[in-house]
C-alpha cells in the first residue's frame, strides 16, 4: 500500500504499520480492549475515582429469557396445544355415546374455553 505522494516523495506502508495505524486511532476513540497489562494500568490510573454502576445480572438474564421467549414460540404453541387438548377431553366427555355434543354442553364448554382464553399468562 503506497501513501499519497507528497511532491517527488513516496512511502511505503507495510502491514505492521497500517495494523499499527489502525490500534492507535481505534485506542483513541475507546472502541479497543487492552492488550497488555501496561494497557490495562493506563486504563485504570484513567477510571479512578469515577463511579459507574454494578449491572444487574439477574435483570439481564431476565431480559435474555424475556427475548428467548419471543423468539421461540414453542411453549406457546404447547400451552395452545395443551388447551385444544383439554377442550377435546371436555368434548369427548360430554358426549354420551351418540357422537354429538347438546347444545347446552357446548354452550358450557364454550363458556370454559372463554374463561379461560381471557386470563392473563403467568410471567
Amino acid at each position: 500500500m503506497k501513501k499519497k505522494a507528497t511532491g517527488k516523495q513516496t512511502h511505503e506502508l507495510t502491514m505492521a504499520d497500517v495494523e499499527q495505524l489502525l490500534h492507535d486511532v481505534l485506542k483513541d476513540e475507546g472502541l479497543l480492549l487492552p492488550r497488555t497489562p501496561e494497557d490495562v494500568a493506563n486504563l485504570q490510573a484513567s477510571l479512578a475515582g469515577q463511579n459507574f454502576p454494578t449491572p444487574d445480572s439477574k435483570e439481564f438474564r431476565r431480559s435474555l429469557d424475556k427475548i428467548e421467549e419471543l423468539k421461540s414460540p414453542s411453549k406457546k404453541l404447547g400451552q395452545l396445544a395443551s388447551s385444544v387438548a383439554k377442550k377435546e377431553e371436555l368434548a369427548l366427555a360430554a358426549r354420551s355415546g351418540a357422537g354429538k355434543i347438546s347444545e347446552t354442553t357446548r354452550k358450557k364448554m364454550d363458556a370454559v374455553w372463554e374463561k379461560r382464553s381471557q386470563r392473563k399468562p403467568k410471567a
